[in-house]
């Protein structure tokens, strides 16, 4: 009888086992690093071509810009449509290992040592573990545009209060939250593609805010490891005589 009950016990321990049982918040930021560590060994340099729309107060800002990066240097080429300005400017913004510099035909160039706040290079942008806090909570799972997710819950997050998290790219799907310069926001990547070295990247995000503040930005393309040139990323080679901009119109280039 003893054997028989034993016996039962092994079976029903080995049925339980064989059931994936849910992952915690923890595990599942561990698993989201390991990869985005295999990724970055994989990823040489990058190019990405996109294009964004702010609205706010009624008026509208696109800016159409090229981010490239190799190693830890960054170089953005920006041509912006301000609102009210019938012509675009282009600006550059480079990170050069050690210095940031910011080009515009209307300033010249300006340098910083380090590291300008937001410069970040393109797999740190989809590094979400880094803004979800130490308080964290794994509260559920829903499908979100037809993607399965993880929802997990940040209660000490500097952004966000909810991130929902794809199961399968482990991807930042939504987020939801309140800051004291947006106000309550909403963010949605959509359009997920798979673009090579185990690296899944939204292919359109979108944000909108209580404040009346919506934002869009839809990648055209992505080059990875196409050997980019040191030299791109050279302050002094960048010639600004070159560079857009607006025609100044009553003195200040807005229109009537």
């Amino acid at each position: 009888m003893l054997k028989t009950r034993s016996l039962f016990v092994v079976v029903i321990l080995s049925l339980f086992s064989s059931f994936a049982f849910p992952e915690t918040a923890g595990e599942i930021i561990k698993r989201a690093i390991e990869n985005s560590v295999k990724v970055q060994e994989n990823i040489k340099d990058v190019k990405i071509n996109s294009s964004s729309v702010m609205e706010m107060q009624g008026r509208k800002m696109t800016v159409n810009s090229t981010i490239s990066q190799k190693d830890k240097k960054i170089r953005i080429d920006a041509s912006s449509s301000l609102p009210g300005t019938k012509e675009e400017m282009e600006s550059v913004m480079i990170y050069d290992g050690k210095t940031t510099w910011m080009i515009t035909p209307m300033s010249g160039k300006q340098q910083t040592e380090g590291k300008a706040i937001g410069l970040n290079t393109i797999t740190e942008e989809e590094e979400w573990w880094t803004k979800v806090g130490s308080d964290i909570e794994l509260k559920g799972e829903e499908k979100i545009g037809g993607i399965d997710c993880f929802i997990l819950e940040a209660k000490n997050a500097a952004e966000a209060g909810k991130f929902w998290i794809g199961k399968n790219n482990l991807a930042l799907v939504k987020a939801t939250g309140e800051d004291a310069q947006n106000g309550k926001f909403e963010v949605i990547s959509s359009e997920f593609k798979d673009v090579g070295f185990g690296w899944t990247m939204a292919y359109k995000t979108e944000m909108k805010t209580d404040k009346g503040v919506t934002m869009s930005n839809s990648v055209k393309s992505i080059d990875v490891n196409k050997g980019l040139k040191d030299d791109i990323f050279a302050a002094a080679d960048i010639d600004i005589s070159k560079l857009k901009m607006p025609k100044l119109e009553g003195g200040n280039g807005l229109e009537p």
